[in-house]
C-alpha cells in the first residue's frame, strides 16, 4: 500500500508499506522502513514512518535520544514550537528594552 509522507530527510513523497508495517503503524504509531546512508553521517540509522497524532500526518524520522527514552520529531510540531519560541523570545527582548 502506498501512503503519502512528509519527509525532510530524503525528499520522498510516498512510501510503500507492507502488511506488517501497516499493522505496526496502526498499533505502535511507527514502523521500521530502512537503514539508509546519509551524507555527512559516519554510520547508518534506522528510519521509521511515524504518525503524528496532533497533525494526523505520516512522516519519516529516526529515533532521537537514548533507549529506553527515544522519540520522533514531527516536522510540523517542531515548526510550531520554533515559531512559539521565537515569538516569546521577541516579547522578552521588547520587554527588556522598554
Amino acid at each position: 500500500m502506498e501512503v503519502k509522507v512528509l519527509d525532510e530527510h530524503f525528499g520522498k513523497q510516498t512510501v510503500n508499506l507492507n502488511l506488517i508495517q501497516k499493522l505496526q503503524l496502526k498499533v505502535l504509531g511507527h514502523a521500521y522502513l530502512f537503514h539508509p546512508p546519509k551524507n555527512g553521517w559516519k554510520g547508518k540509522l534506522p528510519f521509521y514512518i511515524v504518525k503524528c497524532k496532533k497533525h494526523n500526518i505520516l512522516f519519516i524520522d529516526y529515533p532521537h535520544g537514548f533507549p529506553p527514552n527515544q522519540y520522533f520529531n514531527c516536522p510540523l510540531c517542531l515548526k510550531e514550537m520554533t515559531e512559539k519560541f521565537k515569538g516569546e523570545h521577541e516579547e522578552n527582548r521588547r520587554g527588556r528594552s522598554a
